[in-house]
């Protein structure tokens, strides 16, 4: 059903409250739903708020803390708060630093999911900062030549400040995010071919074979192993949170940059160089079946106006039922 945004926002935010998560932090977690649901993101959207509150009932949450800070790095320990606002407090503080020292980089550790990256990397570039993130999660992925789940689904993404608009590459290491396997699952519905395999390194579309066996690279090759185990060490060992097997829901970590690009070349230069660097990848002669050559991050962009414009998001009667229940206490 289509949903006014605005009253999209009053019923994620009453969700969160009426579920015990504090309203400073349901208001964090609310922007970034209800972005990603606006961005063409419905599985990393809204629908993840009632998981959002099944997770923080289970894991008694403290606060945020500081155990590392130097003038451009920090390492925040989640204290169990949902990753979603430690995320956000952290690319943050990255953007601080970014701005005084020109670098800021702040990770963090024990804490669960983070969401979408782009959502991160729209905070840098608002700034006229290339943001940078990383994220990893329980183990999902085969490395390369192995049939055993060890890697998690480990998005990588990259924001650079461009005009008309930003380029916002977010892409996961494997062949299918968690959250298209968490909805096959729930739905009883297949996978897409040539994504997971069985204990024989057979292709299946039975999603139930991700905990038997696991999910390709995104390639279906070492690059993307060797992607996915990058992401694995940089929001794991680096940052003093699981990896691998260890690495359960909770136990997940992060990592957060910006950076000025005035650190090497003035601020208009850097983005005029951009612009016709994009201008040439647009007006490049398109391969047959094409009408036009877009960027990262340019359709989620597109699907942002269109729903700003019109004040209105679709979003499935199931996830708004969900929310209603979970509003009002049942």
């Amino acid at each position: 059903m289509e949903i006014q945004i605005e009253r999209l926002k009053e019923l994620v935010f009453g969700a969160l409250v009426g579920g015990g998560v504090p309203s400073d932090q349901a208001r964090v977690i609310t922007e970034h739903a209800v972005e990603a649901q606006l961005a063409g993101k419905p599985l990393h959207g809204v629908a993840m708020v009632p998981r959002i509150v099944e997770e923080y009932k289970k894991s008694s949450p403290t606060t945020i803390t500081i155990a590392r800070d130097t003038p451009i790095s920090a390492l925040l320990d989640g204290g169990k708060v949902p990753g979603i606002v430690v995320a956000t407090t952290a690319m943050e503080m990255a953007i601080g630093k970014a701005q005084k020292a020109g670098i800021g980089i702040v990770g963090g550790f024990n804490t669960g999911g983070i969401g979408i990256l782009a959502v991160y990397l729209r905070q840098a570039v608002k700034r006229n900062l290339v943001g940078m993130a990383t994220c990893n999660s329980t183990g999902t992925v085969v490395p390369y030549g192995s049939v055993s789940n060890i890697l998690g689904t480990n998005p990588m993404g990259v924001g650079i400040p461009a005009d008309p608009l930003p380029i916002i590459l977010d892409m996961a290491t494997s062949s299918i995010t968690f959250a298209e396997i968490r909805e096959a699952l729930e739905k009883g519905q297949p996978v897409r071919p040539g994504c997971v395999i069985d204990e024989t390194g057979k292709t299946t579309t039975d999603p139930r074979m991700v905990f038997k066996a696991g999910v390709l690279p995104f390639d279906r090759s070492y690059k993307g192993y060797g992607l996915g185990l990058v992401a694995e060490i940089l929001a794991g060992p680096l940052v003093n949170a699981k990896a691998g097997w260890k690495a359960v829901e909770g136990s997940w970590g992060f990592i957060m940059t910006a950076l000025d690009p005035e650190i090497m070349v003035p601020l208009h230069k850097f983005k005029l160089d951009v612009q016709r660097l994009i201008a040439e990848i647009k007006g490049g002669r398109l391969a047959e079946g094409f009408k036009e050559i877009l960027i990262p991050g340019e359709q989620s962009q597109r699907n942002m106006k269109a729903c700003l414009k019109r004040g209105a998001v679709e979003v499935e009667d199931k996830i708004i039922h969900a929310l209603e229940g979970l509003q009002s206490g049942s």
